[in-house]
Parts: structure tokens; sequence; C-alpha cells
């Protein structure tokens, strides 16, 4: 048994350095998933065609010695399907110090990575916190043992809330007497210049 995608190689022992070899697939039908149709050694790689159920595909092997007697071998391979893994949330744009729920859905056990910015890479729902863009994979992996993998990538919005006041007063009266700026969240100031109603500077920091 293999999952689909997977490959396997198939080897015939026992026979004589002059046999030739033929193989089929499917009663005897062109062995179109084989890498080698004429030899000993040769790779398998069948497809589960249903995509839900498990497919079989039934190898045969005709062995011809050097006096043309022949011999017929059978070998069958089951390919099961791959588990449908998506994200349930798709790339998105978060705040900077903002955090995020992923969500995956289609298989039975899931691992995240990067696992850095993420409350528990070994769950379904994990709550990410990335501080830059980053690409988030999950690998599910179903109880059969196939697995398969999904992305999400989180932008970061370093902009946030800013907000810095048109005006303000100093004359004691208790309204805008004092100047703020709030929201700063990561942000930190360089350089801060301060005109009056006419364009005249008269405060820099």
């Amino acid at each position: 048994m293999i999952c689909d995608g997977e490959s396997v190689t198939l080897t015939v022992t026992g026979t004589s350095p002059s046999a030739v070899y033929q193989w089929y697939e499917n009663g005897y039908q062109d062995a179109t998933t084989l890498s080698c149709k004429t030899c000993a050694h040769t790779v398998a790689k069948p497809r589960d065609t249903s995509h839900v159920a498990m497919d079989t595909t039934t190898y045969q092997l005709v062995v011809t010695d050097s006096v043309n007697c022949n011999d017929t071998l059978l070998t069958r391979i089951v390919v099961k399907p791959i588990p449908d893994v998506r994200t349930y949330v798709h790339d998105t744009t978060i705040s900077y110090g903002g955090s995020l729920m992923l969500y995956a859905t289609g298989a039975q056990i899931y691992t995240w990575w990067p696992t850095a910015t993420l409350s528990n890479p070994n769950m379904v729902n994990p709550v990410a916190t990335p501080t830059e863009p980053t690409t988030y994979t999950v690998r599910g992996l179903a109880a059969d043992g196939c697995a398969a993998t999904d992305t999400i990538h989180v932008n970061i919005n370093y902009r946030g809330n800013l907000f810095v006041p048109s005006g303000f007063t100093t004359n004691g009266d208790g309204r805008n007497d004092r100047f703020r700026v709030a929201n700063l969240g990561y942000a930190t100031f360089i350089e801060l210049h301060v005109f009056n109603r006419w364009g005249q500077e008269v405060s820099t920091g």
C-alpha cells in the first residue's frame, strides 16, 4: 500500500541472465505507470483515480527464458488517497501587534510551521502573532497515514492607527492644552516639528 503520488520499486529475482521481461497492468494492458516495461527492476507509480477511496493496480509480468518457456507473476499495489487538507483562513493582513487564529480541515493530525510565532504548532487552530510577513504551512496527516499540505500568507499592516492632532492650544483653558500623539504602537519618533497657524516653527524636538 502506498499513498497517491508515491512510487514503489518492483524487482524480479531467480531468473536466468538471458530471461526476457514484459510488464503489463490491469489485465495485460499497456503498463503506462512503470518506468521500464522490459526490465527486471522497474519503478511503479500508480495513481488513485477516484481521489476518495483506495484504488488497486495489478501488474502482470511475463518472464520468458532462452528456450521460449514463460511464466507469469502478479503483484498488486493499493493506492490510498491523500487527504484534502486546506487552511480555513485565506491569505490575509493583520495590524502590527495583532494576532490571528489559523485553522485547517481535511485530516486528523496537524503540524504547522514556522513555529516561532505560533501558540501551539501541533493543533488544528493555533494562534499566530507574526511581526513580519509570514507564510505558514500546515501538514495534515490522515488516519491511513497519508499526508498533504496547504499554506496561508499573513501580511502585516505597519501603518496602524497613528493619530497626530492637527492643532492644540496652550492657553490653560483646559481644552486641547496638551499635544499628544495617540496609537504609537511600534513606531518611534525620529524628528518632530511644531508650527503656529501662520506657518512659523515654534518648537522642535
